[in-house]
């Protein structure tokens, strides 16, 4: 008679034989995994984030390659020789100091969800998330740097559900104040009202904006009593209410204001890089063309907006009365700005001890 007795080790069975001799033998193969099907399920979506890559990527290069056909590639050769350094170099230290503020930014509305807890987290962790999101933001999906912000605060110490939400206001509410922002400039910056056919389509766009913004505050009270059905929409109220504190309680003037200084050096980048490469672009012109090349790159169609943006500076600028060399150059030399701004997180990623996937062993080693 064989009895069989179960062990820790799946792979594994006790079987007892008639001569009284006990032994381990493997689990018949045949058996069913209860895992089979989660791990079959698991092997089919893995491809799916490789392949919005290459999809991105793809229309990255297709962006880039479709406007440097509008661009004599002599003359704009001629113009990278002789770009001037200094306002490069002025308009990096400005990205930097953005970087800087907008970690301290994200921190308050952290401290705003969760002052208790939130408060008790230096601004390291912060500071040192924010810029692996931005480097990572380079060459991968906002989303991907956003994430890898909530898990490294989240790590140090900020609840979970924080973390989350802290990351998505914050990503949120600055959208937000880019169509605040760049709607005046529309409304009153000659170079977009002299592009003719786009200007209508660019002035819809952001009442649209607005005008959803502001629906979605106002149905937050029928949202939170369908939040008692719905899990998702409860949630989704919560954070809603949550905007809406940050930015209209006590601390809403600051919190505004940061956001507001923030785009504002975006602009100063702008418009300082224009000035270095001799175009007739004032700041009105600019507040309106930085935020809506910002929003448009936001949109999840390519690699860190890259391709999106050159195509939008481009067509707009070219509708302005400029030259496409002038406009390429442009855009390529705001792109590589924040790049360069952002590449101290690398050296953030090799040191520190605690980045996300470092084994823990390694670690370990680390701090002996």
């Amino acid at each position: 008679m064989i009895r069989q007795a179960e062990f820790g080790n799946a792979s594994q069975r006790c079987v007892t034989r008639r001569d009284g001799d006990t032994v381990l033998s493997p689990t018949d193969s045949h058996q069913p995994n209860a895992t089979e099907p989660l791990s079959a399920k698991h092997n089919s979506w893995k491809w799916i984030k490789p392949l919005l890559i290459a999809a991105k990527a793809a229309v990255t290069l297709l962006a880039l390659l479709l406007v440097s056909r509008l661009v004599d590639h002599g003359t704009f050769v001629k113009q990278l020789i002789e770009i001037n350094p200094a306002p490069v170099v002025m308009a990096i230290l400005i990205a930097i100091a953005q970087i800087f503020l907008a970690a301290y930014r994200w921190r308050l509305v952290a401290q705003i969800l969760d002052g208790r807890h939130a408060q008790a987290v230096k601004a390291a962790p912060f500071l040192s998330s924010f810029y692996l999101a931005q480097l990572l933001g380079q060459v991968m999906p906002f989303v991907a740097g956003d994430a890898l912000r909530a898990f490294i605060v989240h790590r140090a110490g900020v609840r979970l559900r924080i973390s989350v939400e802290s990351v998505v206001l914050d990503r949120a509410i600055a959208l937000l104040i880019l169509f605040i922002i760049a709607l005046p400039g529309v409304l009153f910056s000659p170079l977009v009202r002299d592009t003719k056919g786009l200007y209508l389509p660019i002035l819809l766009f952001l009442l649209a904006g607005l005008t959803g913004a502001a629906g979605i505050f106002i149905v937050t009270g029928p949202l939170v009593r369908l939040g008692a059905r719905w899990r998702f929409v409860s949630t989704l109220s919560e954070m809603i209410l949550d905007a809406r504190r940050i930015m209209l309680g006590r601390s809403g003037l600051q919190v505004v204001g940061l956001y507001v200084i923030g785009h504002a050096c975006s602009i100063i980048v702008f418009w300082i890089l224009a000035r270095g490469q001799n175009l007739a672009l004032d700041l009105i012109d600019a507040a309106v063309i930085m935020p809506l090349t910002v929003l448009v790159s936001s949109i999840p169609i390519a690699i860190a907006g890259w391709g999106v943006r050159e195509s939008f500076l481009v067509t707009l600028l070219l509708a302005a009365g400029f030259k496409a060399e002038n406009a390429l150059m442009l855009s390529l030399s705001i792109g590589s700005v924040f790049l360069i701004a952002s590449l101290p997180g690398a050296a953030i990623w090799l040191l520190s001890d605690e980045r996300p996937f470092r084994n823990p062993r390694q670690r370990a080693q680390r701090r002996l």
